[in-house]
């Protein structure tokens, strides 16, 4: 279904809508994504995959969008490409699960342990007084503590 017929059926579509506002901000009822997001249940419907992985009884937790480094995988990936990178012969089937196997658990669970402590800077104020962490003028970066292991 479009968002024209799904407003149509709610009796809600007028003819001539745009269907999104040329406005950043847009307010009142301009377009048909701002009418579209206003009623609840609309903002409280979960996504096809959230419903699925509840049913079996499991969570799943969406992290914020362009915050990779809120996902330990991401760190895990990158130590994974990296070693692909290094050691390419052109042979990708033999390589991936070689270079998945060279990364230690260990430093796995530091990148995990490094996820909590960002997420934690993330809650508290400000940064730069928080135990164990230091900041750096290019970047705000967590380091490594004895306590990760």
């Amino acid at each position: 279904k479009g968002i024209e017929v799904i407003l149509g059926e709610r009796g809600l579509w007028t003819d001539g809508w745009k269907l999104e506002c040329s406005k950043p901000q847009c307010e009142g009822c301009c377009c048909a994504h701002r009418i579209l997001s206003q009623p609840d249940d609309f903002q409280q419907q979960k996504g096809k995959l959230q419903e699925m992985i509840e049913l079996t009884g499991h969570k799943i937790i969406f992290h914020p969008k362009f915050h990779c480094e809120l996902n330990w995988i991401e760190y895990y990936w990158g130590q994974v490409k990296r070693y692909a990178y290094k050691n390419c012969e052109h042979n990708y089937l033999q390589i991936i699960p070689v270079a998945l196997a060279s990364v230690n658990p260990l430093t796995i669970r530091l990148f995990y342990a490094r996820v909590q402590r960002i997420t934690k800077a993330y809650c508290q104020e400000p940064l730069s007084d928080s135990k164990g962490y230091e900041e750096y003028l290019s970047h705000c970066r967590i380091r490594h503590l004895k306590d990760d292991f």
